[in-house]
Parts: C-alpha cells; sequence; structure tokens
C-alpha cells in the first residue's frame, strides 16, 4: 500500500471515529434508545475531548475541495488513538475497533 493510500486510509477511520463521537455528543439522553442515564455521564465526562474530537475533523472537511488542514499520517494515527479511547467507554455498548 502506498503512503498516499495509507494516509486516505487513515482519514477514512478517523472520520468514522469522529463521526460516532459527534453523534454521542449531540444525542439527547431523553430521546434514545441508549441507556440515558450511560450517556449523560459519558457526555459529561467526556465533552471536552469529544469537542477537540470534532474540531479536528471540522478542521480537515474540505469545504470547497480546500482543506483547512492536511494532517500526517503521524497525527491522524495520535487521533485515531484519542478518539478510540474516548469511545472505550462508550454508552452504546459496542467495542471500538
Amino acid at each position: 500500500m502506498s503512503q498516499a493510500d495509507e494516509r486516505n486510509r487513515l482519514e477514512q477511520e478517523f472520520h468514522g471515529l469522529a463521526g460516532r463521537i459527534d453523534r454521542l455528543a449531540k444525542t439527547s439522553p431523553a430521546q434514545t434508545t441508549l441507556d440515558p442515564d450511560r450517556l449523560a455521564r459519558w457526555q459529561n465526562l467526556y465533552e471536552a475531548e469529544a469537542a477537540e474530537v470534532v474540531r479536528r475533523r471540522d478542521s480537515i472537511l474540505r469545504e470547497g475541495g480546500v482543506a483547512q488542514k492536511i494532517p500526517t499520517s503521524a497525527e491522524l494515527v495520535e487521533w485515531i488513538s484519542h478518539a478510540r479511547k474516548i469511545l472505550e467507554s462508550n454508552p452504546e455498548g459496542t467495542p471500538t475497533p
């Protein structure tokens, strides 16, 4: 796999994890099939970290084809590790790959 392919794979993986975190952060505990108490605790515990993951994701989204930031593969690996850590105790109850 070329470096470009590997970087693209890492970026796609990060987008998937960041999307899960964003959805969990924005889900109302009153309107979910998840355990509302567990979701609320997760949201309170990881509010700042979840916001950082979403900020990073938003910085590489390509509005009009131009990214605000193009992270290196090493940065993406670090960001993925951080996102996985946040999802370790996710209220969905599903393991993070």
